[in-house]
């Protein structure tokens, strides 16, 4: 899992809300609309996608997703075989929670494993200030309805990660 603030504006400055529906790159399937193409993750909301701007879509369709998922794991009967993980974790101690991986998987860190966290830059920090930044371009560029929802969203997160641990 990752905050669902630093997701959303990653996917927004990567584009995200206006290639959805067709960027190969996506991968996803798509489904036929009325007048276009959707991915399949925000069938059922399609319609109330086209009255969004690029950003407000990030906000939707991430939360729209984060719901399931969290949905689906509370239905869930087999717990022991998820292992829970958060980006900022992963970021901030990686060696710890590769550790914890392996144990989950009942593996081993190999030689070669090091090289890879410098190459993707672990660890790193975040600076919270970041976060307020973001947060800030969010409720400059949607309605306030769905700024809300990005707010509640990341106060659970921050709270007890949607009550899932």
């Amino acid at each position: 899992l990752r905050h669902p603030i630093d997701n959303i504006y990653s996917w927004w400055t990567r584009g995200w809300g206006h290639r959805f529906n067709s960027d190969p790159r996506g991968f996803t399937i798509l489904l036929k609309g009325e007048d276009e193409l959707y991915p399949w993750y925000v069938d059922g909301i399609e319609n109330k996608m086209k009255n969004l701007n690029p950003m407000e879509k990030c906000v939707v369709t991430a939360t729209s997703l984060l719901e399931r998922g969290v949905k689906q794991y509370r239905e869930c009967s087999i717990k022991e075989k998820i292992h829970l993980l958060t980006f900022e974790d992963f970021c901030e101690n990686p060696t710890i929670e590769l550790e914890k991986i392996c144990l989950f998987l009942n593996t081993k860190i190999t030689a070669h494993t090091s090289e890879y966290l410098v190459k993707a830059r672990f660890p790193r920090e975040f600076d919270p200030s970041d976060r307020s930044k973001k947060l800030d371009d969010f409720n400059k560029g949607m309605r306030p309805k769905i700024y809300q929802l990005l707010v509640d969203y990341s106060e659970s997160y921050d709270k007890n990660l949607y009550d899932l641990k």
